[in-house]
This record gives C-alpha cells, structure tokens and sequence, in this order.
C-alpha cells in the first residue's frame, strides 16, 4: 500500500474541525483564552461526575485491540467498494477511520476483496482474519473470527415507491418545474457551493430552502444516489425511527425504557427513561473518546466496540452499570443509541412486524428515501449509531421532514412536540453548562456553526453533517471522506454563512409568535424578583389603558391585545417568591398562566387597597420619572386612580420605577436571538432588493417609488415598520439639505439618476422586536462597471469606524462614554471624519441601555454613566465624510447601521455588515 502520513485520532476529529474553523479567525490572545476557559470547563466537566458517580466498577470490553480495529476496516471497506461503489484502494485510503483507523491500516496486511463473495477479510500480523460481508439489504457485517455468515437470516427489503424518475422532488428525483425563490440571492448560492468543495473532499452537498432544492453538487464517482458513509448522523435517523413508534403509541417519552435486562429484582436501571436514552443521559458507565476525562492509553472504549465486536450489540449495551443516576450527566456515548435500537426492536417485534423491513415502511417509503442501507451486527441488530449509508438527497428529505414539524404530505409521521423535544437542550446537558445536545441531535449552543442557536444538526464523524435551520426554513447537507474531514468542517462553515447571507429568515405565524413569546414571559418573570430587590422596589405596577397601550404591557404580560377600560398589572416582592396579580376587565385563560386572574375580579381600587395592606412594600415603582417614553408612560389619569385607590400611605411610597424598566428592557435572552437573527435577515433581504434593479430604474423610479416598495415588501412578509422608511441621495455638484445635522431625506418626487448615491434608513417590527438597518448603493453611470476608487474608499472609511467600534473599544461593563471618547480618538489619529449616533435596539427601535453616541461624552460622571450589558443589542448607527476625487473634492457620507449583539470580544454581527456597495445598474 502506498506510504501513508499519521492522522489526528479520529473520534476527536469532530471537535477538531468544529473548532479549527472558529480559531483560525481569532487572535493569539482570543485563542489562548479560549482554551484556558475550554481546559477550565472541562476540569469543571470532569470534577461534576466525579461527585455524582455512583462508584460500580468499570469492566474492560473483551478481546484484542487490533483485532477490533480490523473488524471495523474490514466492515467499511465492504460498504464502501459493494454500497457506495467505491474502488478498493481508494476506500482504504479516504474513508471510515473511526472504526478502522488510519494508522492501524499499516499494520495489517493489504484487504482482500471477494466480488463473487461481495466479502473483504483483512489479516492481522499473527494471521487472525478479520471478514466482513455484505448481507444484501443489511448492507456490510463484521462477522466473529472463524464464523463464515451472521447468527440471523437476513431479510430482502424493497422499496414500495415508484422508480424515483417519475415523481417529483421530494417524493422522486424528477427534475423540478418550481422556479427559484424570487428572495434567494441566486450568484450567492452558487458561491456557497463553491465554497463547499473548495477544500476537505466533499462528497455531496444539497441546500433546500422551504422544501426545494436550490444547491446540489456531487464529488468525482459520486452521483445523488450514491450511499455515502454516514456515521453518527445515524443516531437522528435512530430518534426518527424510534419516533414513528411512539407517534403509533408504542412509547411514551417519560415511561420507564422496558429493556429486558433491567426488569429483575431492584435494577436501579429500571428507572431509565424513554427520553433519557434519547437526550444521551442514561447514565450507564462506559467509556468513550468523547468523554472529558478519556485516555488514549486507556481501554479500548465501549463506544467504539459497539461497532466492532461483532457480538450481541443490544445484549452488550443492555448489561452496562449505572454510573450515573438517569438525567443527571450528559455524555456522548454509543450505548444510548444502542438501546434506542433495541427499544425499536422490541416494539417492532411486538407489533409482529418484520424489524428490518420496519424503517422502510414506517419512514422511507412515506418521504421517499430508496438509497439508505442500515447496517447490522451479525445478531441482526440495526447498529444505526453510526453505521449506515444514504444520499445526499436521502438525507436532505429527513431534514425536511423535520423542517415540517413530522409531517409529510398531510400525515403525522412524528408526534406532536417530538421536534421540539429532540431539537431542545437535555437537562443533564444544561446541568453539565454544555448547550449543546438535545435528543439524538446536536444544538447549536456553542456557535459551532454560523447561524441562530435555535439550528440543530445532525453529525457524523469525518465531516458528515445536515444542518437544520427552522429560522430560515434551510436544510445544509454535506458529506463528506473521511480523509478531509478538518477542511471539509471548515468548508461548510464558509458554505453555511454565505447561505444565510444569501436566504432571508422567516417570520413565524402570529399564533406561533404568541405562543413563542408566551415561552419567554415564564422566563422573563422568573428574571424580574431579582431585578426589583437590585433597584430596591418592592412592587411594581404597569398600567395599560384603553386606546392608550402601555408599551410595557407587551413584556410584562402575555402580548394579546387587552380590552378592558383600564388594566393593571402587579408584581410584588412576597419574600420566597414573585407575586403577579392582573386586575382587568375580562377573565382569560392565558392570563392564568402568569397572573393571579379571577373569573369575577373585585374591582380594582379594592384589590389594589388590599395588596398595598397585605404587603406594605417600602418603595413602589411606576412609569415615572423617567428620561425616555417607556420609562414614564404612566398617564396623568392613571397615577391619580393609584393614589386613590391605595391611599396617601403608598403614594408616599411611589418611586420611578425608570432604572429597573431600563434593566428589564436591555436584559435579552439567549432564547431571543435566534428569532432576532432571522428579523434581521429579513431586513437586509428587503434592503438589497429595494436598492438593486429589482424596484429602482434609474432615470424613472423616483424616492417615494422606492419607500412604497418598502410598505408593500413588508405587507407581504407580514411585518410593519416602526418608523417611516427614508431615503437620501447624494449627487455630484449638488448641495444637501440638512436637518439636526444630519444629511436631509431626499423628498419624494426626487428621481434616481445615474451616479447618484443612494441610502436607505429602514426597520421592521414583528415579535415584540424592532430592527434598524441603513445600507448604501450607487448608480452606475452608462459605461460604468464599478463604483468610483473614491467611493470605495469612503465605504472602507466606515468599516474602518464600525471595526474600531465593535471589536477593539467595546467590552462588557465599559461606560459607553469610554467607549465613544476611545473610538474617536482613534478616528483621529487616522484622519477619518467620524460621527458617531449609536443606540441599543430590541423591544424598541430606540431602545433602553447605554447608547454610544457624541451625546455619551456628556455623560461621563459616575453617576450618570451606563455600562455596556453582556447580551445586549445595540444598532451601530454612524457615518464618516470623505473627500472623493471623482467629485472634484466632494464629500461623501457614508452611513451605515448594524444590529449587533455584545460579547466578551465586542459586538457581533446578527447579518453581515456591508462592506461592497451595493449596485444598481444602467
């Protein structure tokens, strides 16, 4: 065999190309803290399940080392020369390292395939042959040393489905007739695919975007249907067959697993749960590569001799200790999966249905998946952990399955909140302070990929990945040999982020966005106690009246509208809890949920008396007092109806409540940003459209031509604006009007010429959240094919001021005074004209919190000063002027705003900032 170099050990390859993409962007000094904070956790990991280990002992799996790394070469050379069709030499080279690893491959001899046989046997150095052969539907099977077939019989499965030829996309692969989405970014897409197999031998990569195919490529001696290896990706398409059996009442999440071996006497592993093996938090004890404290001079890990023992998986799995009490500790081990296979097994049988036919039947003929071949071991137990194989396109449909809630073609493959469930973070996990896992799937909670950390994903070892993203409707498949797993993981982080740039967002439904944001009330309440004793208050009340809404209403209470003449809510320090109590008009049931709410509320002033006497809080806060509309929006008529009805005892007590509102209101959730990122998304979509070809057409589109096609781009989208949309034209040898100082808007009747410069001001609104974007674009002149030097170099001025801003003056906890003073300082030193206006967004377009802006330096007395919040969202709104030659000297100004979130490295990006100007042709 030809000479081969040393790999880096293959079940840390996972991490290694996660993390390899996001360290590769960042300084010495970001990734020197980065893994002393990752060394730190993991002690932190390792010292928590010491302290809950129950302390049974650990038994060494059984035989030889080398002669289980044989087994598993020989297996995936059997899958990938007789399924994916792959020459010999080319499998022994490129793929499945897992089980076989690279550098174990020298030491045994050259793999000897038998096509009659369709059998490879590879023999160890003291002539131990290792055999693997292909069982017809069950694909390839490690057999045990010296036995010729399995311990089973294996069964013929065939696909129900009509040739894929005649029927469309999903169902068959017929070509499309759809025409491509009028908001996708079409060249973009394109460049995504590139980017894909730029590097890291990409096999397969397929995008769909709202269930339709926009991105498709496939790797030399690969077509879209060749069975690629899979890996770990099985274990999603585990919790997807196991799913279909609960959808038909076979489970229950929260039932005891019914696993044989457990029913006897006190087992203490009777207490597993359904979903305990699902989120990989059983607890039983084994060892794995992925473990915090695994040693590569230890045993040979459990998690991988479930691949290669060529024994009973499930009987091996089943009789494993407790090292854990269930749902306690999250860790990564096959033996979970394992089970969730025997758990299949069971009910299938139970049923009187043929268990390997089963996943065709219930699954795959309903979505039309024909490729995937599902492995074994020689019992005839599915080892779907990670040894199956499926197209690109296969594995794109069970994505979207996903993206469709478990439904497909009007039927209920997966119950109800399944999705849900297993696209949430376990509670071991969240014990273990890693978002990170949900229930056979992977979460996006540590931004291993670019995107909302609502995306979940499925992983397989040596680059296999479907990277899910509800907030965009966008299914990511990529597959990936083995060999460039490193450079194929940071080939689809590239992919991935040029997609999001090229796809809107989506906006939910408005009873979906109810019941989202009902989800964060629970949480936003649970936030509030601790708030009012920071600030000293004791009770707080909202007040919201009829034609006259408190803009507090929508986030202290569930956001429906409310009718009653005046409505009250009250939440009171009670000392071992928060206290909520709404006094409205109406009884209703969502009110229930969070308030204290009667059928036949007393009158209010009664209650309100009654509270007061109950409780007698030291400082009660209201809407007063404050700086900003939110923070004293309490009417006069409303005060007055307070002090009389709780009396001149607690008017003395009336506070401004403005400090508290702001902390409440500037405080986000990591729940938010996923929704937030796909607002924004959706801004930028309609900005690039609104300032290309597509509305403007130089000569006849005129400023109000423009700023209706924004009215009518939201109507669509089912969104509003909170502010009037404005427009600016900047034109060679033409003055601007000004107002406060600021470039005037251009008025409506303006026509749009060739070479003018043209900006645009707009926000939406649409889940409690308002957004705020400014973006430039220029006209090209006839004959034109790019924008002046002198114009580019203005934009490269801007990012010269958001870079200053965002990554290298701006940190938690400085003053936004500091801030703005160290930005413009720098601004000097490099001879940019600077102006600076930026404010915290969120609930608000001009939202509460420390706005860095020219007006902060005023602000800089202790006192008086506000401190940049970790989490908080903020419009980078700001401008420079330059000189630009091609017009005589003229300044241009560039404006330009991005919503941001702050980090302990500065703000980031919700949507790539502009960094091109954008074009509009003649």
């Amino acid at each position: 065999m030809p000479s081969r170099r040393v790999v880096a050990r293959p079940w840390l390859q996972r991490a290694a190309f996660a993390c390899a993409a996001i360290v590769a962007l960042r300084s010495a000094d970001a990734q020197s803290a980065q893994a002393g904070n990752a060394a730190s956790a993991r002690e932190a990991l390792i010292a928590r399940g010491k302290s809950l280990d129950l302390g049974t002992p650990y038994v060494p799996v059984p035989g030889d080392r080398l002669s289980h790394e044989a087994a598993g070469f020989a297996t995936v050379m059997c899958s990938g020369v007789f399924i994916s069709g792959f020459d010999p030499d080319f499998v022994a080279e490129n793929i499945g390292y897992f089980t076989g690893p690279y550098e174990m491959r020298a030491k045994v001899g050259k793999p000897v395939v038998n096509r009659a046989q369709q059998s490879v046997s590879v023999t160890l150095p003291d002539g131990t042959v290792r055999t693997a052969k292909r069982l017809g539907s069950q694909g390839c099977v490690g057999l045990p040393v010296g036995k010729s077939g399995p311990d089973f019989t294996p069964s013929v499965v065939r696909s129900a489905l009509p040739a894929a030829a005649t029927q469309p996309w999903p169902m068959g692969d017929a070509p499309s007739k759809a025409p491509w989405p009028a908001n996708v970014d079409k060249e973009k897409v394109e460049a995504a695919v590139a980017a894909a197999f730029d590097s890291g031998m990409t096999a397969g990569f397929v995008v769909t975007y709202k269930g339709q195919i926009i991105a498709e490529r496939y790797g030399p001696n690969v077509t879209k249907d060749t069975p690629l290896e899979s890996w770990s990706m099985g274990k999603s398409l585990t919790a997807t067959v196991l799913g279909t059996l609960i959808q038909k009442g076979a489970y229950t999440l929260d039932q005891p697993a019914p696993i044989p071996e457990w029913q006897s006497g006190n087992d203490p592993r009777a207490k597993i749960r359904v979903r305990n093996i699902l989120n990989m938090a059983s607890g039983l004890r084994i060892i794995a590569p992925q473990d915090p404290d695994y040693s590569p001079s230890g045993p040979y890990p459990d998690h991988l001799y479930s691949y290669t023992s060529t024994a009973n998986a499930f009987q091996y799995a089943a009789t494993r200790p407790q090292q854990w009490l269930p749902n306690t500790v999250g860790r990564y081990r096959n033996t979970d999966p394992v089970l969730a296979n025997y758990l299949i097994r069971l009910a299938v049988e139970k049923r009187k249905e043929n268990y390997h036919a089963y996943p065709t039947r219930a699954l795959f003929d309903k979505i039309g998946v024909r490729s995937m071949v599902l492995e074994t071991d020689p019992y005839g137990n599915f080892l779907t952990q990670g040894y199956e194989l499926g197209s690109a396109r296969d594995w794109a449909r069970v994505a979207n399955l996903y993206l469709q809630d478990g439904v497909w073609n009007g039927e209920r493959i997966l119950p109800e909140g399944y999705v849900k469930f297993v696209s949430s973070l376990a509670p071991a996990w969240a014990a273990d302070k890693r978002p990170t896992y949900g229930g056979f799937f992977w979460l996006n909670g540590d931004d291993a990929f670019p995107g909302p950390t609502n995306m979940y994903y499925m992983a397989g070892v040596g680059g296999q990945n479907v990277l899910i993203y509800p907030t965009h409707d966008l299914a990511i498949v990529r597959l990936g040999h083995y060999k460039g797993a490193a450079a194929g993981g940071r080939a689809l982080r590239r992919a991935a982020a040029m997609l999001l740039d090229a796809i809107p967002g989506n906006v939910p439904t408005w009873s979906e966005q109810i019941r989202v944001r009902e989800e964060w009330l629970v949480k936003r309440h649970e936030m509030m106690l601790p708030m009012m004793r920071r600030h000293g208050i004791g009770m707080w009340i909202v007040v919201n009246e009829e034609f006259h809404d408190d803009p507090l209403s929508q986030l202290v209470a569930p956001p429906r509208p409310y009718t009653g003449n005046r409505d009250v809510f009250v939440f009171i320090d009670a000392g071992n809890r928060l206290r909520t109590v709404a006094l409205t008009g109406y009884s209703e049931d969502n009110l229930k949920r969070f308030f204290e709410s009667t059928n036949e509320p007393r009158p209010a002033a009664q209650t309100l008396a009654a509270l007061y006497q109950e409780h007698k809080p030291a400082k009660i806060g209201l809407s007063i007092g404050g700086t900003r509309g939110v923070t004293r929006s309490l009417t006069k008529g409303s005060y007055e109806f307070l002090a009389q009805a709780m009396g001149a005892e607690a008017e003395s007590r009336f506070a401004s409540a403005a400090d508290l509102i702001e902390e409440y209101v500037d405080t986000r959730l990591p729940e938010e940003r996923p929704y937030y990122t796909a607002l924004v998304a959706l801004t930028d979509d309609i900005t690039r459209r609104g300032l290309s070809n597509e509305v403007i057409k130089p000569g006849r589109t005129t400023v109000g031509d423009v700023r209706r096609y924004f009215y009518d781009a939201m109507w669509k989208a089912g969104v509003r604006t909170w502010f009037q949309p404005d427009l600016r034209v900047q034109r060679q040898a033409a003055a601007n009007d000004s107002s406060r100082g600021f470039l005037g808007v251009a008025p409506e009747s303006t026509v749009i010429r060739h070479g003018d410069v043209v900006h645009v001001d707009f926000g939406i609104t649409a889940m409690g959240f308002d957004t705020d974007w400014q973006k430039m674009a220029y006209v090209l002149k006839p004959g034109e094919t790019d924008v002046p030097e002198g114009l580019k170099a203005a934009l490269r001025n801007t990012n010269a001021l958001q870079e200053a801003l965002m990554k290298r003056h701006s940190r938690p906890g400085r003053t936004s005074a500091e801030v703005y003073d160290s930005t413009m300082a720098e601004m000097q030193r490099r001879g940019i004209e600077a102006r600076i206006y930026s404010h915290p967004i969120g609930n608000h377009g001009h939202g509460l919190g420390a706005a860095i802006d020219f007006r902060s330096a005023q602000r800089n007395a202790a006192a008086t000063a506000k401190r940049l919040r970790n989490g908080s969202y903020i419009s980078i709104e700001l401008s420079t002027s330059t000189a630009v030659p091609e017009w005589g000297g003229q300044k241009v100004t560039v404006m330009a705003e991005d919503d941001a979130y702050l980090t302990e490295n500065g703000w980031v990006y919700f949507r790539p900032h502009q960094t091109a100007w954008y074009l509009v042709r003649p």
